[in-house]
């Protein structure tokens, strides 16, 4: 048998088949993403900055045992915002102990 009557019987080397064809002929309509409106991602979150006085207002008031979390609701901050300012403040972050007084 010569090389030109050769027929590879698993198809890997034939033509390719009519669905291989059809196939290739779906990829560019596959491919193409459908029409979506663009992601509306939320804008960033303002900052808010305390004054000085504020600053001076939730020191005061963590000297009287307020709690964090009661500040940080007050001054509409995060808590961890309100330890920073009492750490830069070198005041104690965390509440006073039953039966202790400050």
């Amino acid at each position: 048998m010569s090389k030109s009557q050769r027929v590879d019987l698993m198809g890997r080397l034939s033509n390719p088949r009519e669905s291989f064809v059809q196939a290739v002929a779906l990829l560019p309509f596959l491919m193409r993403r459908p029409d979506r409106p663009p992601i509306r991602r939320p804008g960033r979150q303002a900052q808010r900055r305390l004054e000085p006085s504020e600053v001076a207002a939730l020191i005061r008031q963590r000297t009287t045992c307020a709690t964090i979390a009661a500040l940080a609701s007050e001054f509409a901050i995060h808590r961890t915002t309100v330890i920073g300012h009492l750490q830069r403040a070198s005041t104690k972050s965390t509440s006073p102990r039953k039966g202790q007084s400050r």
